[in-house]
């Protein structure tokens, strides 16, 4: 049964009721809480060989931030437990070919919206957390499955807020699908990444996202890496400097993309598209149609 949405004051729109109060990490207490119905035959959690860990949930998906290399161990000893919850009956090597994994892939849909705690996901690569400043340098294939109403409302002084936090140089995220997201961060907050360093290509995010500081876009709240042949639709608001409907920064390329979002900024370089492009970044084949609002700046 879906629960009805119910307003909150604060953010200014609707969103799902609380759940999981006692949790600690998006809704999920992996200690001693193994969920079996995502255990493959066999223990094999890359099935197609491809040194990617199929993810079938919710919180598997959250046991990355566990594992940000991808090759199926955990990163520090002390969450080699919890990630393993979340992977019940692991196969050695978790399945992996004798190359080792190299990240993560979706292996079906998932709905964040039965799954909302007080502030939401906790995202993957998260740099104000305990991962020790830690960020996601692995693959992601979406597989061009979707993860629905994501919510995230850490306004008040949380930064590098999307699905992922924040991703090296090294990291691919691609095919991935966010409809209906609500996502509230204060710097650097993007739909998808919220500081992007890798390759982002062939993603879309749909919905809400607002940023109470600088560097806030619908895909990606900055870029320093290379988009592709991605999207964004919805609204996308800024208290601060460089809003964009797809980034609100970028020094790097950007093609065959667009955005449908309505912009609003509070200050400074809001754009359609990108709040700024500097001059060592590329925008081809891109274009944006949706509405911009912003504070004109006079000429000196």
């Amino acid at each position: 049964m879906v629960r009805p949405a119910i307003a909150d004051p604060e953010l200014g729109y609707h969103r799902l009721p609380h759940a999981h109060p006692d949790a600690r990490r998006n809704g999920y207490p992996y200690s001693g809480h193994h969920d079996y119905r995502n255990a493959p035959a066999g223990g094999d959690y890359d099935y197609d060989n491809d040194g990617l860990i199929e993810i079938r949930s919710i919180a598997q998906l959250d046991a990355i931030c566990y594992d940000l290399d991808g090759d199926g161990v955990a990163d520090r000893n002390a969450k080699a437990n919890d990630y393993a919850a979340a992977f019940p009956n692991a196969a050695a090597g978790m399945g992996c070919p004798a190359a080792g994994c190299t990240g993560y892939e979706l292996a079906n849909n998932l709905d964040y919206g039965t799954q909302v705690t007080a502030q939401g996901w906790q995202p993957i690569g998260y740099w104000n957390s305990e991962d020790d400043h830690a960020i996601f340098t692995a693959t992601f294939d979406g597989g061009g499955y979707t993860i629905s109403n994501l919510f995230i409302s850490r306004a008040n002084y949380d930064n590098n807020v999307g699905l992922f936090g924040r991703s090296g140089a090294e990291s691919i995220i691609r095919r991935v699908g966010l409809p209906s997201v609500i996502i509230v961060g204060n710097s650097n907050t993007g739909g998808l990444v919220g500081g992007n360093r890798g390759t982002i290509s062939d993603s879309y995010v749909t919905g809400v996202v607002k940023g109470n500081n600088t560097y806030v876009g619908g895909l990606a709240g900055w870029n320093t890496g290379t988009i592709t042949n991605s999207y964004t639709t919805g609204t996308v608001t800024g208290k601060g400097n460089n809003v964009g409907g797809l980034t609100g920064w970028s020094n790097k390329a950007i093609a065959h993309s667009h955005s449908d979002a309505s912009v609003t900024g509070s200050r400074d370089r809001v754009g359609g598209l990108v709040g700024q492009n500097t001059d060592t970044g590329t925008i081809t084949a891109s274009y944006a149609t949706g509405n911009v609002s912003g504070v004109a700046i006079p000429a000196a």
